[in-house]
């Protein structure tokens, strides 16, 4: 441990999950284990006081919380603006959610609503599947050759 890193940002991620371990363990090993382990130090070393530790540990959890969301939000606007570019005029596609389950649905201009067979697909691979039957549907309707 030392006093290399003048702020908890500046510690390396593998030293703090290393430090996270040892705090981990530390817990469990009796009291002279935890009054070594959790003291504070003055002056403070970002990469060894639990306090530091923890509290870095959780804003780099939240901050990674919050990239996952936005990644997670992106890729399914993602699928959303490719599907709605390329879905043939009528049909549409749902993904329905409820609490344990999704599943996507494909509504022929008819209104007739085909459910994908989730199976062993992803969410990503049923909006495929829903996607390759409008565009088969759309190319076994007979063209229009009025002249």
């Amino acid at each position: 441990m030392s006093r290399a890193y003048r702020n908890s940002s500046d510690v390396p991620l593998d030293a703090i999950i290393k430090r996270l371990h040892e705090l981990s363990d530390a817990v469990v090993g009796g009291r002279k284990t935890q009054a070594q382990e959790f003291v504070m130090r003055v002056p403070a070393e970002c990469d060894h006081d639990a306090d530091l530790i923890l509290a870095e540990a959780a804003v780099r959890l939240d901050a990674l919380r919050k990239y996952n969301a936005e990644l997670q939000a992106e890729s399914v606007q993602a699928i959303a603006n490719k599907v709605c570019g390329d879905l043939p005029d009528g049909w549409e596609i749902n993904l329905c959610m409820e609490n344990g389950s999704g599943w996507v649905e494909a509504i022929k201009p008819s209104g007739y609503t085909i459910e994908i067979d989730g199976g062993d697909l992803s969410l990503v691979e049923q909006i495929n599947e829903a996607m390759r039957q409008a565009l088969e549907s759309q190319s076994d309707q007979p063209e229009n050759t009025h002249d």
